[in-house]
């Protein structure tokens, strides 16, 4: 955890040496949305949040290992999730729990069976 904030924040400084605040940085979308919002207002660097409608979540809020069965959704869960991103501010867990993740975006990741598909089907629901 603490290598990934140390991550976070080299890029938020870049970020904001960079685009002095005229650019916003996208980064995913967790359960600790807050923390990162008030690491980022330490730089002064304006957010996006993206979810990913096609992956399995950890009960952290990170996206479960490519490596475990089932952290990629199939087309029909992965419609599911997004429809729960959308509609509640929520995903639903590996063990079950729900997760409250706030967002700004939706991604659908290009190598994922169907991504074209699924983008189609999650645009055409918004």
């Amino acid at each position: 955890k603490k290598k990934k904030k140390d991550i976070r924040q080299t890029v938020m400084k870049s970020v904001a040496a960079i685009c002095q605040g005229k650019l916003p940085l996208m980064v995913q979308a967790t359960s600790q949305h807050q923390a990162i919002l008030d690491e980022a207002k330490q730089y002064g660097v304006s957010l996006l949040f993206e979810a990913f409608s096609d992956r399995r979540y950890t009960d952290e809020g990170y996206l479960q290992s490519r490596h475990v069965a089932g952290a990629v959704l199939s087309s029909q869960e992965a419609l599911i999730q997004a429809k729960q991103l959308i509609e509640q501010g929520t995903v639903t867990t590996a063990s079950g729990a729900t997760l409250p993740i706030q967002a700004d975006s939706l991604c659908v990741h290009g190598d994922t069976a169907g991504a074209v598909e699924i983008a189609r089907q999650i645009r055409a629901y918004v």
